[in-house]
């Protein structure tokens, strides 16, 4: 009857986290709709107030939609510190799930911090500064870092056991640090869209290939390139570990058919001079490659084993 319960608790833990994934991912597709619209100065360079009020009163609609993204992003940290503590009710304190929300945790407090330090330093809004492109990319690592953890507690609390899991060497860590500088030239990228918007793909290569344009201009190109490089990497990783691990060949599949979604996103962004819409369904389906990733490759290369007492 114990275990039964046991497995319950687990069960249900399981789908709150999960739920819970989907929460950030919501927020952090919210996160673009506050930088292409730019709301990001809709409150001020206040932190936490709101132009320096709790709630702000009878302002635009800019101002609400930062806000919103506060509230919506500062509820994070109280759900996951519930969910921590669920965890360390049901497992034992070498159990990942315990240790993935820990890093939860960490990388929430972080990423509060990033933005009030990008608040303060006023790097929002229509703010063209390099020194934005370094903070907002440091701010899409740290979100992608908190995804993985987010990732790894929920698969861990649905499925390990406890049992060792075969290491597969450092090309799924290649394949991660490839995603995070693609992320972050796809950041840069679409900043630049943002605050230059094109008028047709032939200004974009034109521009970039003026030495007097601004840095983002002559950066933002680069990304498709990166993009596709990255991909051809994944797409022959995944078919290296495939042929080692025939029983999940479906999951590979689809792996490697969400890429080819990704790249087609990536297409008809630049097609259609990256409209909103389309910059938050690329955003999303970027969190999936990755958080698909972290699943499928980097959760199950590492090596586990709970000591005994």
């Amino acid at each position: 009857m114990a275990k039964v319960i046991s497995s319950l608790r687990r069960r249900s833990l399981a789908s709150w986290l999960f739920v819970f994934l989907c929460y950030l991912l919501a927020v952090v597709l919210f996160g673009t709709v506050v930088r292409a619209t730019h709301s990001g100065a809709g409150c001020g360079n206040h932190w936490p107030l709101c132009k320096g009020e709790w709630i702000p009163d009878g302002s635009s609609l800019k101002t609400w939609i930062e806000y919103t993204h506060r509230v919506t992003s500062g509820l994070t940290l109280p759900i996951a510190l519930f969910l921590y503590l669920r965890a360390r009710r049901i497992f034992s304190v070498y159990h990942p799930c315990r240790k993935a929300l820990i890093g939860v945790l960490l990388f929430l407090v972080s990423e509060a911090l990033l933005g009030a330090g990008i608040v303060w330093l006023e790097h929002v809004a229509d703010n063209r500064s390099s020194g934005r492109g370094f903070t907002m990319s440091l701010h899409l690592v740290n979100t992608f870092l908190l995804m993985a953890c987010a990732v790894w507690s929920w698969l861990s609390a649905r499925e390990w056991n406890g049992r060792t899991v075969e290491i597969r060497g450092m090309l799924p860590i290649l394949g991660a640090m490839g995603i995070l500088f693609v992320g972050v030239s796809g950041a840069i990228t679409a900043l630049g869209d943002t605050l230059f918007p094109p008028l047709s793909t032939g200004e974009v290569f034109s521009l970039a290939q003026d030495a007097t344009s601004h840095l983002f201009l002559r950066l933002r190109v680069y990304h498709p390139f990166f993009a596709l490089c990255l991909t051809g990497y994944l797409v022959l990783l995944t078919w290296h570990i495939a042929e080692k691990d025939p029983t999940r060949t479906k999951l590979y599949i689809n792996f490697g058919i969400l890429l080819g979604v990704q790249i087609l996103a990536g297409y008809f962004n630049i097609h259609l001079l990256a409209p909103l819409w389309m910059q938050v369904v690329h955003l999303g389906l970027a969190q999936c490659v990755w958080m698909s990733y972290v699943g499928i490759f980097l959760y199950r290369s590492c090596f586990f084993v709970e000591p005994t007492a």
